[in-house]
């Protein structure tokens, strides 16, 4: 046994067992490398040893488990070729470590052992760990990327289903570098690998944050150290490598699947035959894969994820991690344009299907934006996608969020506003404290269950928008809001342009204004930091800011993979609230309106706003009292007859002395003019059905004076009929009195 090989088993059992030892003394410090208990098994031929060894190992890990996992450790790096298991009972672990011994300390079956003494792995070791149903994986090359699939070995062992991987400099990783230097460790000699369950609390969709449990379950040896992984170039999407370059195939081994039999195969087929000329295929795989690592091992021809080679043809490494079989092909860079239907796709389930931690895709809309997308070139394009029509609704969700605050800190709310916000959506109308929620994940939810069309989106961002132009303080609403919002806007205006014209040059657009709005969300004050991690826009701008953090690298891979699940979606039903927001916009454009045109009194009001039922909200912050012109708003109506009052008594029209109840002589088409402030006061008592006493004087001398005299004046013609409308709604009791009092004064002249 050589050198080399003595520092490959320390690596690859040695190594995790060091890590755990010491971040349990705390001499080493990765808080988010989480560690499982792991023993080490030598191996011997004493059946009792092994069974004492067994027997104390199943006992001080089974007490909090119900499954332990087996793992052989090969003293050469042939990851995977001996068999690792899941242990249920103590019997079970028996028979799989008594297997496994048996196996590394037997005599290597292939006709060319790869030791001269014959034996398979004699100087290998087992370790057992408890076991860890995974929902995803990843293996970190510390100085490169990160790469993440499916379930424990959904990388390693080359599975199908969704991969995502990160570029990873190691630049402001500072944590790591440190840790593997107090290992003594050569960061681009060593491979991570790390396990992950998602938890069902954890959803995408509507939690907070994601925090899924994960653990460091092996550091093993790279002696040929990383493959970086390039941006491919323009009209290539099929990853592996060549290892001349260039490679005219002479034989086709296709790899059939992922198990621990087929990789055996795989590494006794390269060790005992010239594989220079052979091109491995393994469709849906990755250049991370035990497979891949075997192949480079052993200078294979060819390396492809695809099932597409035969024999004559002649592949090329075209970019690192790259092939193509054209061997004339001529680079060009990157074209974002080939995968624009992916995109498109992409941005109708971001705008349609808003989910709170889609903001962790943040990344792969910079890795296609850059023209570097590093796995499946078309699912990049399209969470890219998905994170473009993501940003405008998170956006409209804080700004929403934030509004609840109107009522309290906005000085100069009105009836519109408060109206338009409890009638954006059914679900913000008010609670049993007759008050708008105060929760903010109530208004999140609201848009995540709530999808509504573009215009809706682009038309609820522009009213927001007003709304934080004025009247805001102590540190809510103002500027910062409004700046945020705005962009929102921009954003939607781009992907409307870019929907009718899907062209470069609108592409392009598109894409810098999601870039634009990113960095002002990202900066004001972290915009979004109310249900998402500012570290998911730092991955994502910034690749140096890419950490070995397992919790942020599986936030990305659980967005991504919720993402995906709804590519093939049926668009949802989607709700339109455009009329309100343009009817609110038109409304607050003219000031005049509030006071002379109320709310509730418009012929044009949308019919959503007759939802409304608390109408005491609609006077919050209004000091003046805006009129809302609800014919049920109690509160309103009681500051009307207060103004009422002292306009007659202003006016001098209080008293029955004051006024004049003779019938003047019926001329027709005479012209008769009313003061402009008298009108508005019969107005504001017929339109408000204000049926009191202090008005039925007022209301007399209106008859006599205006109502009952032929004229032809527009606006007299309008009391009269604002005068039907009151005196037919009019309290039996009410006209009864009025009449009595007519009668009185008129006996009262005679």
């Amino acid at each position: 046994m050589n050198e080399q090989a003595d520092k490959q088993v320390s690596q690859k059992a040695e190594a995790l067992q060091k890590l755990t030892k010491g971040m349990k003394a705390g001499a080493l410090y990765a808080p988010e490398w989480k560690t499982l208990s792991t023993h080490r098994l030598e191996l011997t031929h004493d059946d009792e040893e092994r069974s004492m060894h067994i027997s104390r190992i199943w006992d001080e890990l089974s007490y909090n488990t119900t499954q332990l996992f087996v793992r052989a450790c090969p003293l050469s790096p042939r990851a995977g070729v001996l068999e690792s298991s899941v242990a249920n009972t103590l019997d079970e672990m028996s028979v799989i470590v008594n297997r496994i011994m048996d196996t590394m300390l037997g005599a290597d079956p292939s006709s060319e052992p790869l030791y001269e003494h014959g034996l398979l792995e004699p100087d290998g070791c087992i370790i057992v760990q408890p076991y860890i149903d995974a929902t995803a994986s990843a293996v970190v090359s510390p100085t490169s990327h990160i790469v993440m699939a499916r379930d424990n070995d959904g990388v390693t062992a080359g599975k199908d289903g969704l991969k995502v991987a990160l570029r990873h400099t190691g630049v402001k990783d500072h944590q790591t570098r440190k840790l593997l230097d107090d290992m003594e460790i050569d960061p681009t000699k060593i491979e991570l690998e790390f396990v992950s369950m998602s938890r069902e609390q954890d959803s995408v969709r509507d939690s907070h944050s994601l925090n899924p449990r994960t653990y460091i379950v092996q550091l093993r040896g790279a002696e040929y150290g990383h493959t970086p992984l390039a941006p491919p170039p323009a009209g290539v999407s099929i990853s592996g490598f060549v290892t001349g370059g260039t490679i005219t195939v002479k034989e086709v081994y296709t790899i059939a699947d992922s198990g621990d039999e087929e990789l055996a195969r795989l590494e006794q087929h390269l060790r005992e035959n010239d594989v220079t000329q052979t091109a491995f295929i393994h469709a849906d795989s990755s250049s991370l894969s035990h497979h891949a690592g075997q192949c480079r091992k052993y200078s294979a021809g060819a390396y492809i994820n695809s099932d597409s080679p035969r024999v004559g043809d002649t592949w090329v490494e075209c970019a690192s991690g790259w092939v193509i079989d054209d061997p004339t092909f001529d680079a060009q860079p990157f074209e974002h344009m080939e995968y624009v239907d992916d995109f498109k796709r992409g941005v109708t389930v971001g705008l349609t299907h808003f989910s709170r931690q889609y903001g962790w895709l943040s990344n792969h809309f910079h890795q296609y934006l850059g023209g570097a997308p590093l796995m499946d070139i078309g699912n990049t394009a399209y969470l890219a996608g998905v994170f473009t029509g993501y940003l405008p609704n998170a956006i409209m969700a804080v700004s929403l969020g934030e509004l609840r605050h109107a009522v309290g800190q906005k000085k100069n709310l009105l009836p519109i506003d408060s109206a338009t916000l409890g009638v954006l959506y059914e679900e913000l109308d008010f609670n049993e404290g007759n008050d708008y929620s105060d929760d903010r994940k109530t208004y999140y939810a609201t848009i995540e269950n709530n999808p509504i069309t573009a215009d809706s989106i682009t038309g609820q961002l522009k009213w927001m928008s007003k709304q934080y132009a004025t009247g805001w303080s102590g540190g809510y609403g103002g500027a910062k809001y409004q700046e945020s919002t705005d962009k929102g806007v921009l954003i939607m205006d781009a992907i409307k342009v870019f929907g009718k014209k899907p062209t470069k040059e609108n592409l392009t657009a598109l894409l810098g204004a999601v870039n634009d709005g990113e960095n002002i969300v990202h900066n004001n004050g972290f915009f979004l930091d109310k249900f998402i991690s500012q570290r998911a826009f730092d991955i994502g701008t910034d690749m140096d800011n890419v950490a070995i953090i397992p919790k942020e690298m599986f936030s990305v891979y659980y967005s991504a993979l919720d993402a995906v699940s709804h590519k093939h979606d049926e668009i949802p039903t989607l709700h339109d609230n455009s009329e309100v927001t343009a009817f609110a916009m038109k409304y607050n454009a003219k000031p005049v309106w509030h006071g002379m045109n109320p709310l509730f009194q418009r012929t044009d009001l949308p019919a959503a706003y007759l939802r409304l039922t608390e109408l005491h909200m609609l006077h919050y912050n209004n000091n003046e009292l805006t009129p809302c012109g609800h014919a049920k708003c109690e509160k309103c109506k009681t500051v009307i007859e207060e103004k009422l009052y002292s306009s007659m008594l202003s006016l001098k029209i209080n008293t029955h002395l004051d006024l004049d109840m003779s019938s003047p002589t019926q001329v027709d088409n005479t012209t008769i003019m009313i003061d402009a402030e008298e009108h508005d006061l019969y107005y504001q008592i017929f339109t408000k059905g204000i049926y009191s006493t202090t008005v039925s004087q007022t209301v007399l001398k209106c008859l006599n004076t205006y109502l009952n005299v032929a004229c032809n004046n527009p606006a007299i013609d309008k009391l009269r009929k604002h005068y039907s409308y009151w005196l037919a709604n009019a309290p039996h009791e009410y006209r009864l009195e009025l009449q009595e009092l007519a009668e009185a004064i008129n006996t009262q002249e005679e």
